[in-house]
């Protein structure tokens, strides 16, 4: 264990990389019946729980407690991370495509017209990494800023309520409108929007500055107490909302992002209660290494698992199948990180671009 990083952050970032193919190949390979059973409502609780909203409350926590860092270094970082999301829509979706490996259900499911135009939609798909670009800057600046916890706070209830307001404009400028999307869209044009995505990083933002000031058991006290209250307010508010606004993972009216961050606040708390009470062991430390090489696994499970779907077909597999194909893609995409960080212990492009 390397007692200089934050070993409750490594268990919680490492255990959500930990379950992503599983999450994915459900969501690809399984039947609807699959991802209502048992095995469905656990790896979509935490998918949908803790899980990608966990990544950027993280981004954030990791941003302040990490070391200073410039204008230039944050920026080069950004263009990093957009550069890997649209080479990453390359490899994972537009070449497997072009190649004809992508059932037909599959195209009609996401909304994937033929030819060149079904191209460019998988080429310029917003998902977690092209909101993570832009986010990262955003956060820093605010990082950045005097009284930068007000101004966190400020901006997590602004975009929490600003959110519904700004989806799903329109422009005739194809440039302005794909920026529109990235901002205010939905799947399957963009998964991660900015409103209200950006909320996350920013309580990350707030998370990290009270790590800096207060004591560990007074931190996750008052996390706890949080975390109940924001759950307790979103399902509260939700009476209030348009039926519109519920039920949709990837974008949240206020009462979704309160208890969502609420999940995300308990998790955490839940996490530092697991490392205090049970020893450091080889599961810890497998995680730890999965927190680490986060971008790499991120990158090359979702490669995996579409380069996999001729083999085991969209929306098609039974229970006993899933689970196999969860092994598989879990067994080959963390032993393909493994592989390449054996290969390049000095150097490797995709472990150094984190959010730390």
């Amino acid at each position: 264990m390397n007692p200089s990083r934050n070993t409750t952050i490594d268990v919680a970032r490492g255990f959500i990389v930990f379950i992503m193919p599983a999450v994915h190949s459900l969501m690809l390979y399984s039947t609807k019946s699959v991802q209502t059973s048992w095995l469905g409502i656990i790896f979509g609780f935490l998918a949908e729980g803790p899980g990608a909203q966990l990544f950027m409350v993280l981004m954030g926590i990791s941003l302040t407690l990490g070391r200073p860092k410039t204008l230039r270094k944050v920026l080069i970082r950004s263009l990093l991370l957009l550069a890997l999301g649209y080479l990453l829509n390359l490899t994972k979706l537009l070449i497997p495509y072009s190649l004809g490996m992508f059932p037909p259900a599959l195209l009609q499911a996401y909304g994937i017209a033929p030819g060149v135009r079904g191209a460019l939609q998988l080429l310029t798909m917003g998902d977690i990494l092209e909101f993570a670009a832009p986010a990262y800057l955003l956060t820093w600046m605010v990082y950045r800023l005097p009284h930068n916890r007000i101004w966190a706070v400020t901006g997590i209830l602004a975009v929490t309520v600003v959110s519904p307001l700004v989806w799903d404009k329109q422009s005739v400028i194809i440039v302005v409108q794909y920026l529109l999307q990235l901002i205010g869209g939905q799947p399957p044009r963009v998964f991660f929007p900015l409103f209200p995505w950006l909320v996350y990083p920013l309580f990350g933002l707030l998370l990290g500055c009270c790590m800096k000031q207060w004591k560990t058991r007074k931190l996750y006290r008052n996390m706890a107490f949080a975390g109940i209250l924001l759950l307790v307010a979103g399902k509260a508010l939700a009476h209030f909302e348009p039926a519109g606004w519920e039920g949709n993972f990837y974008r949240t009216g206020p009462a979704g992002t309160l208890y969502h961050l609420g999940i995300v606040t308990l998790w955490l708390c839940l996490c530092r209660l697991a490392v205090t009470k049970i020893r450091w062991n080889y599961f810890y430390q497998f995680l730890s290494w999965l927190s680490k090489h986060i971008t790499s696994v991120y990158i090359l499970q979702w490669n995996v698992v579409c380069w996999l779907l001729p083999l085991f077909g969209f929306s098609r597999l039974g229970l006993l199948p899933s689970v196999c194909a969860i092994i598989i893609t879990s067994a080959v995409s963390f032993g393909l990180s493994r592989f390449m960080d054996k290969l390049s212990v000095s150097y490797h492009p995709l472990k150094t671009i984190s959010y730390e």
